[in-house]
């Protein structure tokens, strides 16, 4: 089995904080000092075409980027990704052939929760570390009005002032999710990671058989929250001894919406692997083949712009969903043909 220790000492429990029974501290565990570095920080940057794409709330700002979801399968969803732990997420949103949007969490809840449910269908608030009330109370609310939102480790920890809240894990929110922690812990490697009985997660072909398999294969990285499910379906579990009691990846319907905890910061295969289920249907040029990445805009005259990009030495064909004019060359493609990409190669397609 992969070694995944526990950097220092191992769980935390916040038997003051959560209010409910937890394991007492392992013999020797500093909480002050545990908690000094418990939350970070993350990225931003906007994203200007229309599609199936996640948007991301970061830890103190709400942001967006790959996403999410069942609920709204028939729309084109616009992941968002909150800014903290965009390093570690943002590459399965683009592995996974998505488009994501990075957004403040002010420029979020300044909208109705419902007229952003509808722009992006998937709201991952990957470590909003610090949140006050009513930024916690709009993401129940998005999820509620349709939204699929997606927790990651740490969020909703901390009040608008940076003080620990007292309410069980993650605060406000946990009674929607229909998952709980009161554990967590920092690691010093991989922590390997794999489906659940029944879950619709599709693990990666090149994932082996052994119990602790990482190399190609799922894993959780540098941080574990102990995700207790209590009304929620687990997608995902931890092949360890002692983590694996918890789930790595929770999901539970709330309101016309979803709900979705992710317990660690997924490793580029679990990323791809959370995105591709996150958002079923990101449009006709989904899937690209291997190596090619395909991006869309609406230009200022309301027309479809497409970018596809051959990131690798081997030519390819893309397959056409639909007639477009290649804007450098002016050659035209009708809808069903198959357009070649040579190594390295970049083509701007007005769509028809």
């Amino acid at each position: 089995m992969a070694d995944a220790r526990v950097r220092g000492r191992d769980v935390l429990g916040r038997r003051a904080a959560a209010q409910r029974p937890a394991r007492a501290h392992v013999p020797g565990d500093r909480p002050d000092r545990r908690r000094a570095g418990a939350g970070r920080r993350p990225g931003r940057g906007p994203d200007p075409g229309r599609g199936r794409r996640p948007a991301l709330l970061p830890p103190q700002q709400v942001g967006a980027r790959r996403a999410a979801a069942a609920p709204g399968a028939g729309r084109r969803a616009r992941p968002a990704l909150v800014r903290g732990r965009l390093r570690r997420l943002l590459p399965g949103a683009f592995d996974a052939g998505l488009q994501a949007r990075v957004v403040h969490a002010g420029q979020a809840v300044a909208e109705e929760p419902s007229a952003v449910a509808r722009r992006h269908p998937v709201l991952v608030a990957a470590g909003l570390y610090v949140a006050d009330d009513a930024t916690l109370d709009w993401l129940q609310a998005y999820a509620a009005a349709g939204g699929h939102l997606v927790l990651g480790p740490r969020t909703a920890y901390a009040d608008h002032e940076a003080r620990a809240r007292r309410d069980v894990q993650p605060a406000r929110l946990a009674e929607a999710a229909g998952a709980w922690y009161d554990e967590f812990s920092n690691l010093d490697g991989d922590l390997p990671v794999r489906a659940a009985e029944g879950s619709p997660l599709t693990p990666p072909e090149s994932a082996g058989a052994g119990a602790g398999h990482v190399a190609g294969g799922w894993a959780g990285t540098r941080w574990v929250d102990g995700l207790q499910a209590e009304g929620a379906d687990v997608l995902a579990t931890y092949q360890h001894p002692h983590f694996g009691r918890f789930a790595a990846v929770t999901t539970r319907a709330h309101g016309a919406g979803r709900v979705t905890c992710v317990g660690t910061l997924p490793n580029p295969a679990f990323g791809e692997a959370l995105f591709r289920w996150l958002t079923p249907g990101p449009g006709p040029w989904h899937p690209a083949p291997a190596g090619v990445t395909s991006t869309g805009a609406t230009a200022r005259d309301g027309r479809r712009v497409r970018f596809l990009h051959n990131w690798s030495w081997e030519e390819t064909a893309v397959p056409v969903p639909v007639a477009v004019r290649d804007v450098l060359d002016g050659s035209e493609h009708a809808a069903g043909t198959e357009l070649r990409l040579g190594p390295w190669d970049v083509r701007v397609l007005a769509e028809a």
